[in-house]
C-alpha cells in the first residue's frame, strides 16, 4: 500500500516562533523587579538596568527571530524538494521510501541509516558517473 508523502508527516507539530522568544520576555520581567526595587534608592542604576535589559532583549530577538525564519523558509524548500518523488510503500518491517528513476535495468541502492531516498539516488548517480567512466 503507497501512501502519500503528507501523510507520513502527520504526527510532527508545526512550533510557534513564540517559544523562541518567550525568554526575551524573561529578560524584559527581570529588568522591571531591578527597576522596582532600586528605583526609590538608586534611580540611575533602576533606570540602566532596565535599559540594558530592553536592549539585551532586542538583541536576542534579532539575533533569536531572523536566522529562524530564515531557517524554517530553507527547510520549506527542501521539504518540498525531497517530497516530489517520494512514495511510500508499508511492508512487513515498516514504512520504506524510495523513488522510481529512469527507463533501463532496475537497481535497487540501499543507503545508510539515517536520511531519505534522495541519498540512494544521489549515490546511484554517483555510481553510474564512475561505471560510464570505466567502460569508456
Amino acid at each position: 500500500m503507497v501512501k502519500p508523502q503528507s501523510e507520513s508527516n502527520k504526527g510532527s507539530k508545526k512550533r510557534s516562533l513564540l517559544w523562541y522568544v518567550l525568554p526575551v520576555f524573561f529578560q524584559i520581567i527581570g529588568g522591571l523587579v531591578v527597576y522596582y526595587k532600586l528605583r526609590k534608592s538608586d534611580a540611575t542604576t533602576a533606570r540602566n538596568s532596565l535599559f540594558v535589559r530592553i536592549a539585551l532583549s532586542v538583541v536576542t530577538t534579532v539575533v533569536v527571530a531572523f536566522p529562524y525564519e530564515s531557517f524554517q523558509a530553507d527547510m520549506a524548500v527542501a521539504q518540498s524538494r525531497i517530497a516530489k518523488g517520494s512514495q511510500i510503500i508499508d511492508t512487513s518491517f515498516g514504512p520504506v521510501e524510495y523513488t522510481d528513476v529512469g527507463h533501463a535495468y532496475p537497481v535497487l541502492v540501499v543507503h545508510g541509516a539515517r536520511g531519505g531516498y534522495d541519498q540512494g539516488v544521489i549515490l546511484a548517480n554517483i555510481l553510474l558517473v564512475m561505471i560510464t567512466k570505466r567502460s569508456s
